[in-house]
């Protein structure tokens, strides 16, 4: 569609170097069509009724919805994207609390996360804990948080994350959850955190990236110091809230796992710093996937 779209825009104004993209454009249009139609004839419609529709008809609706399926998705995909619902009060099945306002913990939280390295929490049981229970229960904590975050819970398809917390509308704190079975009964949480930017957050920072890049060369051409000083202001202001935000979704996480492993009765296990990528690259890429059998501690 977007060869079509080029080619006939440029016919239209006259450049006959369009016609190459014209003829790949139309060429993949008709392909995807001949392939609809060959899908919709090799449907099954015995027992359908013929009244008040005849077999064309169904065959051109199968067809139909057969070209414009990917559309549609696209349609949805982006409307998810765009936006994305907060729970409403009936969905909320935790008693709501409030964010106290982030601890220092929090800000260093944010700040490997900011800078690409990952977080990895771990905690201790003495006894049998259930992943999904686990997880369940974390959502419905974090979603009774106020105000209210915007919880992305994954059904399986990810590979990466079982559950994401939006950071404003630029980017998520991915959420990792692995339980590894031990002896006597005991187990090992460990809980692994990215942040990842989201396609609206990309375009936010390549379109910043261009302004700061284009506004910092003007200024220089011109000689403007106070072009460079708005451009300094603009930057930290930026890089505040982006710090602020972050550091907001990770008290958010810190304080939601804090409450369902007091409840669980398990015990946080101190690790060092420079352990955790190593400790997030042990986690298998598919976290439920990942419960291991070890010896106890």
């Amino acid at each position: 569609l977007v060869l079509l779209a080029i080619g006939v825009g440029g016919m239209l104004i006259g450049n006959g170097a369009a016609l190459l993209s014209l003829i790949a454009g139309a060429a993949g249009l008709a392909t995807t069509i001949i392939r609809c139609i060959t899908f919709a004839r090799r449907s099954d419609l015995a027992g359908l009724p013929t009244a008040p529709r005849s077999r064309r008809s169904y065959l051109l609706l199968i067809a139909w919805l057969h070209l414009i399926h990917p559309l549609a998705r696209l349609r949805g995909r982006i409307r998810g994207v765009s936006s994305m619902p907060h729970p409403a009060p009936e969905h909320v099945t935790r008693r709501p609390w409030k964010l106290p306002f982030p601890l220092f913990s929090d800000a260093r939280c944010a700040l490997r996360l900011i800078t690409g390295r990952g977080v990895v929490r771990s905690f201790w049981s003495e006894t049998w804990v259930s992943r999904g229970e686990l997880l369940s229960e974390l959502i419905g904590v974090l979603r009774a948080g106020r105000p209210a975050p915007i919880i992305d819970v994954d059904e399986g398809w990810r590979q990466d994350r079982d559950i994401s917390i939006a950071v404003g509308r630029w980017g998520w704190l991915h959420v990792r959850v692995l339980v590894e079975e031990h002896a006597s009964g005991r187990c090992l949480l460990r809980v692994g955190i990215r942040l990842r930017l989201s396609v609206v957050g990309t375009l936010q920072a390549l379109a910043l990236a261009i302004g700061l890049a284009g506004g910092g060369f003007a200024a220089m051409s011109l000689h403007q110091a106070s072009g460079r000083w708005l451009l300094l202001v603009a930057a930290a202001a930026l890089i505040t809230r982006t710090a602020w935000q972050t550091t907001r979704a990770a008290g958010l996480l810190s304080r939601g796992l804090a409450r369902i492993v007091d409840a669980a009765g398990m015990l946080r296990l101190p690790a060092a710093a420079s352990a955790a990528p190593e400790a997030e690259r042990a986690m298998p890429s598919r976290a439920s996937d990942g419960v291991e059998a070890a010896p106890g501690p």
